[in-house]
């Protein structure tokens, strides 16, 4: 089998965030011109940069949300977005130029619905947690490394890690959990580390509709019912956990639907 050659790049300066993980993202959809929960996404962006010591008011949230929707419209009217923002241009060293703007990319792509069922399969953090206050990139390289150990210890292809930690359940890979016990939804508290307060979760929490709690492992056992809620999502169920069927009626989600319906940028539930 012949090897393929590999691309050499030489060059002085990288972007800090290929450098040094110096860089926070945001992915939502945009549905008919209008993305749910805009000022939460860049309320949570910022906190993100200010933990970088990035300068977040060179972010002009306006000017970026016209951009959006302008790169968005070009795929049509249901449309997956990223917007990353990462430290910009970056000479050797730790020490960053508060003369250096940060740099931002927006992607972006049709969004299609995944129709394959969701399956879960719990599975251990591998390392310490930390308190999720942003999305950042370098907290993905760790979920990329945890992936490896996970698919090693047989995940099997097609199942979604559920990632547990110390005896209590946290969320999974790409989305917070929400998980239905004793008559009532709950998603693992996020002030213990690991798990990130998501726009969608918030919303239902606000909504009240939802309860932040501790969601020990042994409910995996005995819960009705599981699901998981992120913005491309917004609020999907869990067909089974660790092989388990799990209930997919309706009634059970259609207060979580509610909280959501009508809301501009969400898509039907």
């Amino acid at each position: 089998m012949t090897k393929t050659e590999l691309k050499i790049h030489t060059v002085d300066r990288l972007d800090r965030g290929l450098a040094y993980g110096e860089a926070c993202f945001e992915t939502f959809r945009v549905i008919s011109g209008s993305v749910f929960g805009w000022s939460e996404h860049m309320t949570r962006l910022a906190k993100g940069l200010h933990a970088f010591g990035i300068d977040e008011g060179m972010v002009n949230c306006d000017t970026l949300y016209e951009q959006v929707l302008r790169c968005a419209k070009e795929h049509g009217s249901d449309v997956l977005v990223r917007v990353t923002v990462t430290g910009g241009s970056a000479a050797w060293g730790l020490q960053r130029s508060q003369s250096i703007e940060p740099e931002i990319y927006i992607q972006s792509m049709p969004f299609k619905q995944q129709e394959k069922e969701i399956h879960l399969s719990s599975r251990e953090w591998p390392f310490a947690l930390q308190v999720k206050a942003s999305k950042q990139t370098c907290d993905y390289a760790l979920t990329l490394q945890a992936m490896n150990v996970w698919q090693q210890e047989g995940l099997k292809q097609g199942d979604t890690p559920l990632i547990c930690k110390g005896g209590g359940m946290l969320s999974t890979a790409t989305a917070n959990l929400l998980v239905y016990s004793a008559g009532f939804w709950y998603t693992p508290d996020a002030e213990g580390g690991g798990v990130l307060n998501g726009i969608v979760r918030e919303a239902l929490l606000k909504g009240g509709v939802v309860k932040a709690s501790e969601c020990p492992q042994s409910w995996i056992d005995d819960c009705e019912a599981m699901a998981v809620t992120n913005s491309g999502w917004f609020i999907r169920s869990v067909s089974s956990v660790n092989g388990r069927a799990l209930s997919n009626e309706v009634s059970l989600f259609e207060p979580l639907y509610e909280v959501l319906r009508g809301e501009s940028g969400v898509p039907n539930l």
